[in-house]
């Protein structure tokens, strides 16, 4: 699927039985989660719910109801929208779900066997998203340690479900095109209209988004599928674009797909992840290509996603996305030069190194996050690249590298 949407670069890691993680990360009161450990003047703090209200002179407060995570003490604890709240990431250990009775949730322990029962009311994400929870389902316990032990649980990052059923079409217009599936476990999401019953789905447990789904925050979309041919693909999203944009002109286009995968000459999956690395970074490269040269401005900006190892030389042990992300380089490359086919052309390749999404700290909760580049400085940098307010050389590959959580472009 082509989407407009920032797409995660790091080395994927499996979650250990146990990890030990030391480090604090902030959040504003908006974003706290039912279930989250939270230190709140210095001690640690398990919310139980938010309530959203306002003070008498009308400004806007969130109240946490809190249960200390030691004693057991229950409190409240209002915020303004501006505040920031602690959020703790304790150890944590893979369990396996069995089942819940009686506001209780009973897991086991696959490597010792030993069962743990935990409170529904403990759990990350709140009852909403109890629904999702299968048996034999993995999930995430956080400890505090030495003690009191377990006291917080959650779902992990991805899961795959089946789909049920589908209703009835709610929109199509302008290429957006989406259907409410309800699971086999009950659950409901929003999937793209070639989906049908009795496929699986990949279900990204923090948003409730699946492969494949559209972007609920776009003004716009336009949905293909992974099966279609990169002919029929790129016909379809170039001409969907066209019909959006109305005869108008783009100021700048940014491809932001891709993906990782490892493996060398001798991989079981070497020549599938070959295959994937290929749609995912040159596929979607070759569709931007296509879209700018016939709907983009005269020096509009063309930005592609490549990687900093492909720019460094070999990749033994990831042949095939650094072959994938090398010839996203030369399509950069190619691009910039007269007789390219775009007008005028302003193209540039961002190599980033690990972004800091939802999706990375939920696979690598202590990875040191200060070397990650936040979205919000990858945003900010092509806003000002698109709008000249700074500028970029035509043709250059940009290396985007943080340290101590400040980002620099070299």
């Amino acid at each position: 699927m082509f989407r407009v949407a920032l797409s995660q670069f790091a080395f994927p890691r499996a979650l250990r039985a146990q990890q030990v993680v030391r480090r604090w990360y902030q959040v504003g009161p908006n974003s706290a989660k039912p279930g989250m450990v939270i230190d709140h003047n210095g001690s640690p703090q398990i919310i139980l719910s938010k309530d959203h209200g306002g003070t008498g002179r009308g400004q806007a407060v969130i109240k946490l109801n809190l249960k200390h995570a030691v004693t057991g003490a229950r409190s409240t604890e209002r915020f303004r929208n501006n505040d920031t709240i602690e959020v703790m990431q304790l150890v944590q250990n893979k369990y396996q779900f069995l089942y819940t009775d009686d506001n209780k949730a009973h897991l086991l322990n696959m490597e010792t066997f030993e069962e743990l029962t935990m409170d529904l009311e403990t759990f990350e994400g709140g009852k909403d998203k109890l629904v999702f929870l299968e048996d034999g389902m993995d999930v995430v316990v956080q400890l505090l340690v030495p003690e009191p032990g377990p006291v917080s649980w959650r779902l992990p990052p991805k899961h795959t479900y089946k789909v049920k059923k589908l209703e009835s079409r709610l929109s199509r217009e302008k290429g957006t095109t989406y259907v409410p599936a309800t699971l086999e476990n009950g659950a409901r999401v929003s999937v793209p209209d070639f989906i049908k019953p009795g496929e699986s789905v990949v279900v990204n447990l923090d948003d409730l988004t699946i492969d494949f789904n559209i972007n609920m925050e776009a003004d716009d979309n336009v949905t293909v599928s992974n099966e279609q041919s990169l002919v029929h693909q790129g016909t379809k999203v170039t001409e969907d674009i066209g019909d959006l944009l109305n005869g108008a002109k783009a100021d700048a286009l940014v491809c932001v797909a891709g993906g990782w995968q490892g493996g060398n000459a001798a991989s079981k999956n070497f020549l599938s992840n070959a295959e994937l690395s290929l749609k995912q970074s040159v596929h979607t490269s070759l569709i931007a290509a296509n879209i700018a040269a016939r709907h983009l401005k005269p020096s509009g900006l063309l930005v592609l996603t490549g990687a900093v190892p492909a720019a460094q030389g070999g990749t033994p042990g990831m042949i095939g996305y650094g072959m994938a992300k090398a010839a996203v380089h030369h399509i950069v490359a190619s691009l910039a030069m007269d007789g390219s086919g775009i007008d005028s052309p302003r193209v540039v390749g961002i190599l980033p190194v690990t972004l800091d999404t939802p999706a990375n700290r939920s696979a690598m909760p202590n990875a040191d996050h200060t070397s990650w580049t936040p979205l919000t400085d990858v945003a900010d940098l092509l806003y000002k690249w698109a709008t000249n307010q700074s500028s970029c050389e035509n043709g250059r590959l940009y290396s985007l590298v943080t340290k101590n959580s400040v980002t620099s472009v070299e």
